[in-house]
């Protein structure tokens, strides 16, 4: 598993869904939050690889390293 799923996987859903936002994915609202509930091999391919190039830590404002 990638670095980013390892993290994916320790986050409460309101962070992940923050990530979401932020990884500006052309995804709906409604399809944002149903993936912010999924583990990260549940993804889809393309939210994973927009989320590769999200910064966690300066988006959530703490160190989110596993």
């Amino acid at each position: 598993m990638k670095l980013a799923g390892k993290v994916w996987n320790t986050l409460p859903q309101e962070e992940r869904f923050q990530l979401l936002r932020a990884c500006r994915s052309e995804l709906s609202d409604s399809l944002k939050e149903h993936e912010s509930t999924l583990k990260w091999d549940e993804l889809w391919p393309l939210t994973q690889d927009a989320l590769l190039n999200v910064d966690f830590s300066a988006i959530l404002g703490r160190d989110v390293a596993p």
